[in-house]
């Protein structure tokens, strides 16, 4: 014990006389345990305890996307349509991308991790509810009011278990039915405009985030449209472009018309040049 105390002592005193490299290696001794553990945890999750209830669990799979910088992540709301269209190897293809979420209000407000799902996910899975119903291909047409299904164990734990909550309204986050489906939109920013009446209008809002459930420039397009509609002077740099409002002036150019590509990352752009290609989507949620 007395050497093993003398080695342990003489090991401090390297480490603290070299005190980057002792950093650098507590951060990457702390990099690989993360890494470790997540990895266990998805496989504890997926192989070594598949999802309870599902349909012939061990046949599930994860499609991801990789971009052209080697990084992997989810596919954009059009990739996946194509790949559940077109797909003649996989029984059935839906997709899911996970968000935080506000349930509630006031003191009992909670925050808790959910799912975006497409309205085919539950088929796909072969799970059938416990009671109520869930998510099916009819509330992705959008025609009806917003729905959600929730677990068994929120179920328990926030509601104790109480069937009377089916169909009654579930507060997420700060939703509210004057908002519109899902935040304000460009039509509803155009309204906001001529009320305030300010000088300038630099909208912030491009479909970016992966399962947008429409094209990135779509916001870009109506706003360019109806620019005639509202005092205020439209500003519309190319993404990446310094600009400063105040001092804004000219017609809009309509440059997101001139984008080329799905899937790179978005180069730096001249903005004394007008023919710099910006690709079509990105590949992190920036809107």
């Amino acid at each position: 014990m007395e050497t093993l105390r003398l080695d342990l002592k003489h090991a401090l005193r390297l480490l603290l006389a070299q005190r980057s490299i002792t950093a650098i290696a507590v951060l990457t001794l702390a990099m690989g345990i993360g890494v470790n553990t997540t990895v266990f945890t998805m496989l504890k999750g997926i192989a070594l305890r598949p999802l309870p209830g599902v349909r012939a669990a061990d046949d599930l799979v994860v499609l991801l996307t990789t971009s052209r910088s080697g990084e992997r992540g989810p596919m954009n709301f059009h990739d996946y349509l194509d790949v559940r269209d077109r797909s003649r190897t996989l029984a059935g293809v839906a997709g899911t991308f996970p968000v935080a979420m506000t349930i509630g209000r006031g003191d009992a407000a909670e925050r808790v991790w959910g799912e975006l799902a497409t309205g085919n996910l539950f088929r796909v899975l072969g799970v059938s509810p416990l009671v109520g119903r869930l998510i099916t291909e009819d509330d992705d047409r959008g025609e009806g009011a917003p729905v959600a299904a929730i677990s068994y164990a929120l179920w328990q734990r926030k509601y104790h278990g109480d069937p009377g909550i089916i169909g009654q309204p579930l507060q997420v986050g700060a939703w509210n039915a004057a908002w519109g489906d899902m935040h304000l939109g460009p039509e509803n920013a155009l309204k906001a405009v001529s009320i305030l009446d300010p000088k300038t209008f630099l909208p912030i809002h491009w479909g970016t985030f992966r399962l947008a459930m429409h094209e990135w420039d779509q916001p870009a397009e109506v706003l360019f449209n109806q620019a005639s509609t509202i005092r205020a002077q439209l500003v519309m740099p190319r993404l990446g472009e310094p600009i400063e409002p105040a001092a804004a002036s000219g017609r809009v150019e309509p440059w997101w018309r001139g984008v080329d590509g799905v899937d790179a990352l978005m180069p730096p752009v001249d903005s004394g040049s007008t023919n710099s290609k910006l690709p079509r989507a990105m590949p992190w949620p920036i809107d």
